[in-house]
């Protein structure tokens, strides 16, 4: 066994530094998704707020022009 360790030592570190890399970009990734997902839900709010300031635009418009005429 510690010969096998000593002949594969640059390997086995390769192999435990590539798992730490991996874990790593990983979590990035769920970081980037969580933060995504949440700008997502913001620009659909804001969606929603501009629908809604279009709407009311449109009835004072409309308003504003009945009382003209």
């Amino acid at each position: 066994m510690d010969s096998f360790i000593k002949d594969n030592a640059k390997w086995l570190l390769t192999v435990v530094f590539a798992a730490g890399i991996l874990y790593a970009e990983f979590t990035n990734f769920k970081n980037v998704e969580e933060r995504l997902s949440k700008k997502i839900r913001v620009i659909s709010s804001l969606e929603d707020e501009i629908h809604d300031l279009e709407n009311r635009i449109i009835v004072l418009e409309t308003k504003e022009k009945n009382e003209t005429n």
